[in-house]
């Protein structure tokens, strides 16, 4: 990606969005992001429902102390490391899941707008029809069915990273969407831009690591 549309990008999405690449040592370390603008990509877009917490900085969604580490196992050294990561629905904190359903049930919160601000979005940052759209969770797959598939048909729907966390461990939910991505991402539309995913040996040795980690504290 060029530095010009990256800093459009950063100017009016950075408190929204950002992109899979973290330092392992630092996840709130998003300069990491700007210093690798040759591994940013558009072919592949990551979406969550909404935001939990206030965003302190540029490209800090998705860089907290929180579920992030998961998306780093995931992603940090995988095929989608660099992909766009975004929430369907913009300046709205809530942490629950439910509640938020209820907002949108009773109309205290509308919608369109926020339908409307995401197709700008990715008008914005070049998606089409044949990017790939990763779907973390039940609700905003079916949000995003209903309401986006026909203008962005390509979709991958996978278990939220904090939900899937309630009696799994990191590595689980790690295992869990490699598996659900290199099924799918072996099927997809021809015309489909994503890379193919697949777990590399590195991949592979890191997640034996984290399973004997996560081994290690369950026993503790």
């Amino acid at each position: 990606m060029d530095r010009s549309h990256f800093n459009q990008l950063e100017t009016k999405y950075g408190q929204h969005a950002s992109w899979t690449i973290w330092r392992p040592d630092d996840l709130e370390d998003t300069a990491v992001i700007r210093e690798n603008l040759g591994d940013l990509k558009t072919s592949v877009v990551m979406v969550a429902l909404n935001i939990s917490g206030a965003i302190s900085s540029p490209w800090q969604n998705f860089h907290s102390r929180d579920h992030a580490r998961k998306l780093m196992y995931a992603f940090n050294q995988s095929p989608y490391r660099g992909s766009y990561i975004t929430d369907l629905i913009k300046d709205h904190v809530e942490s629950s899941s439910e509640r938020l359903r209820q907002q949108l049930l009773t109309g205290q919160l509308g919608l369109t707008s926020h339908l409307e601000t995401f197709y700008e979005e990715m008008k914005d940052l070049g998606a089409n029809d044949h990017t790939l759209f990763i779907l973390f969770g039940g609700r905003v797959t079916k949000m995003f069915s209903t309401y986006v598939a026909r203008t962005y048909p390509n979709q991958i729907s996978c278990p939220h990273y904090s939900m899937y966390g309630k009696g799994y461990t990191d590595a689980e939910w790690v295992e869990k969407v490699w598996s659900i991505l290199e099924s799918r991402s072996r099927t997809m539309a021809p015309n489909c831009d994503a890379p193919q995913f697949f777990a590399s040996a590195k991949m592979s040795a890191a997640l034996v690591n984290l399973r004997t980690r996560s081994s290690a504290s369950r026993s503790h």
